[in-house]
């Protein structure tokens, strides 16, 4: 894995023994990575074990790591979130980038932070979090499952989720309004900026903060 500023690679860190990383996220503090390992226990059948989350510096000093199965991570300000899934179900767990643990659930699927409020999908629920654990408000949208979301420093959701008929992407006011919905064949990806949002379902979409499509 290497590390970049100003286009100069600082440092360079290895990821063995381990097999692959499965997440990451990145905030002007911390570089935070969901990684496993693969582990053989015959010629033909192996596990994936052990899996940890691990925080950098952005110079690539190892800060901290934690035995956890890491399958969405959102890092920004002092906050990481990242969810586990267990067996019949999963956990979230909020950590500050010390290390210490700070609050946790009992389910999620998809999260996402600011630094100053959590967003905890689960199904066709959204909850929203202060960053001390007490739910604000609980978004549902009128049909179909959550697939990602992310949150703006300005307090703004961006939802994709999906029904049988397409897929959907829809941004929340900081009061939980709905601003507005864009329909898409299939979004496979998207991506936030301070001016932009970027869809791609095989062709790449450019929209701005009002849903135009430029």
């Amino acid at each position: 894995m290497l590390f970049i500023r100003d286009g100069k690679i600082v440092r360079n860190v290895t990821l063995l023994p381990y097999g692959g990383f499965g997440t990451f996220d990145i905030s002007k503090d911390v570089i935070a990575l969901g990684i496993y390992n693969i582990k053989w226990l015959d010629e033909s059948t192996f596990t994936f074990s052990p899996f940890y989350l691990i925080v950098y510096s952005p110079t690539g000093s190892e800060l901290w790591r934690k035995e956890f199965n890491v399958t969405s991570l959102s890092t920004a300000g002092d906050l990481i979130v990242a969810r586990s899934y267990v067996r019949n179900g999963s956990v979230v767990k909020v950590f500050d980038i010390g290390g210490n643990e700070l609050w946790g659930l009992d389910f999620g699927e998809k999260v996402a932070t600011n630094g100053k409020t959590v967003a905890v999908a689960e199904k066709s629920k959204i909850y929203i979090f202060s960053r001390d654990g007490n739910i604000i408000r609980t978004i549902e949208p009128w049909k179909g499952a959550v697939g990602s979301v992310e949150l703006t420093d300005d307090e703004k959701l961006v939802v994709t989720f999906y029904s049988k008929e397409a897929s959907y992407l829809r941004v929340y006011s900081e009061n939980g309004s709905l601003l507005w919905t864009k329909n898409f064949s299939r979004i496979m990806d998207f991506a936030i900026s301070q001016n932009y949002i970027l869809v791609y379902d095989g062709a790449l979409h450019i929209l701005d903060w009002s849903g135009k499509v430029l």
